[in-house]
């Protein structure tokens, strides 16, 4: 048996995103156990850190050392989630982090505990970053090439990219040739 603890905000306002993560959860944890993971199933268990960081690292401690979790999850605050890193970090539990974006997360305060299943705040204004001087646009792709992601300005499509609408009426222009 994998045991997984689950250290999130459930009320609140803000219980909206961690709820959509932990449906998420939910739904690949039923898929996963249908035929079992490495010859085990998994079961979890959740606190409710209130979206504050000292209860979130409180609720970490119960779940590790009375629970008896194998692996922490959450949170989508990375005040809480820089807390959590650091008390697992001493206790050597693993921790993945879901939503919280603070670069220090993975990086400066990170250690070899704590992953991150999402982008953070760095990666984030890399890819939001303006058209640079080799004609890149917002979704990292060339305007002319239509690569990136759709809406970034990098994509949707041959010829569908560009920055801003410059970029895009140009990219139109070449997919219409």
């Amino acid at each position: 048996l994998l045991k997984i603890g689950i250290d999130d905000s459930d009320s609140g306002l803000q219980a909206t995103l961690a709820k959509d993560a932990f449906n998420g959860f939910k739904l690949a944890l039923n898929e996963s156990n249908k035929e079992g993971v490495l010859g085990t199933t998994i079961e979890f268990t959740t606190r409710d850190s209130k979206f504050k960081p000292d209860i979130a690292l409180s609720m970490a401690k119960e779940l590790v050392m009375r629970e008896k979790v194998d692996i922490l999850v959450g949170t989508i605050n990375s005040a809480s989630a820089l807390a959590i890193s650091a008390y697992v970090k001493g206790a050597k539990v693993p921790f993945l982090v879901w939503i919280s974006k603070s670069a220090k997360i993975t990086g400066a305060k990170g250690n070899h505990y704590v992953f991150s299943t999402g982008e953070n705040t760095a990666m984030a204004g890399k890819a939001g970053a303006k058209e640079d001087e080799g004609g890149r646009g917002r979704g990292g792709g060339r305007a002319d090439e239509g690569t990136g992601p759709p809406g970034t300005g990098g994509g949707g499509g041959r010829g569908g990219g560009g920055a801003g609408a410059e970029g895009g009426n140009r990219g139109r222009r070449r997919a219409g040739r």
